[in-house]
């Protein structure tokens, strides 16, 4: 039996409640940081954020979004089609092309078509629905093709068993809490599985990983601490 890993339309559900600036800044940067990442050709870049119409800091996160895209630095679009397949998305969101440049194309709003197929490049879209966190959960598992990995981001005022509910609930290989999921796939180094949910095939087959022979898993879940204390990922280095 041969095993292998694709990637998925990754969504970062974005849960409501009451955030401080420092949580929604922190957030806004580690999803920028993580798109433009490897020109947004990764397995496990974001595709989709998942935001409730019903919490009244939504326009303020996607601000904060749209400021750290023009903040941080464009890394090259080198992969084949990655250009194209961004303008081709932007085109079916009613927007222009970006031809040439390495920017990411973002879209404040996206039909379910945009969550169909991977993009594999510079696009980041925003899908806002009806209900919570649940609902959210309930969106990804429905909507965005392939099961991969995820990311949910919330503030430390959300209620823990609600959080705990979300995460259950998620149909995904690798669920990361406030960190990206390449958090994920380097837990693989602490015993933790990577590969696609066992219930579809969308993002292939079979997992790595799994030092401590755990049987049956269904998922590996990354919990990154408050998003006040989580690392900054736009953060250049020390040298």
């Amino acid at each position: 039996q041969i095993s292998f890993e694709l990637g998925c339309v990754t969504p970062w559900l974005v849960a409501g409640g009451a955030w401080t600036a420092k949580e929604l800044n922190r957030a806004a940067r580690n999803v920028v940081a993580a798109k433009k990442a490897n020109g947004g050709s990764n397995c496990l870049s974001p595709q989709v954020l998942v935001v409730s119409s019903e919490w009244p800091q939504r326009e303020d996160f996607l601000g904060l979004v749209e400021e750290e895209l023009r903040r941080q630095n464009d890394e090259l679009a080198y992969y084949p089609g990655a250009r194209e397949r961004r303008d081709a998305f932007l085109g079916k969101c009613g927007k222009e092309p970006l031809g040439e440049s390495d920017a990411v194309g973002f879209v404040r709003e996206c039909d379910d078509e945009v969550l169909s197929q991977e993009v594999f490049g510079p696009f980041l879209a925003v899908k806002t629905i009806e209900g919570g966190l649940l609902e959210a959960a309930d969106f990804a598992n429905e909507k965005c093709r392939g099961t991969l990995s995820c990311t949910v981001l919330h503030p430390q005022s959300l209620n823990t068993m609600m959080l705990v509910a979300v995460v259950d609930k998620l149909d995904y290989g690798s669920v990361a809490v406030n960190v990206w999921s390449a958090f994920g796939y380097t837990a693989l180094a602490r015993g933790a599985t990577w590969g696609a949910h066992h219930e579809d095939d969308a993002s292939g087959s079979g997992v790595i990983g799994n030092h401590y022979g755990i049987s049956n898993v269904e998922k590996s879940v990354v919990r990154g601490g408050p998003l006040r204390k989580t690392v900054d990922l736009s953060a250049i280095p020390p040298g």
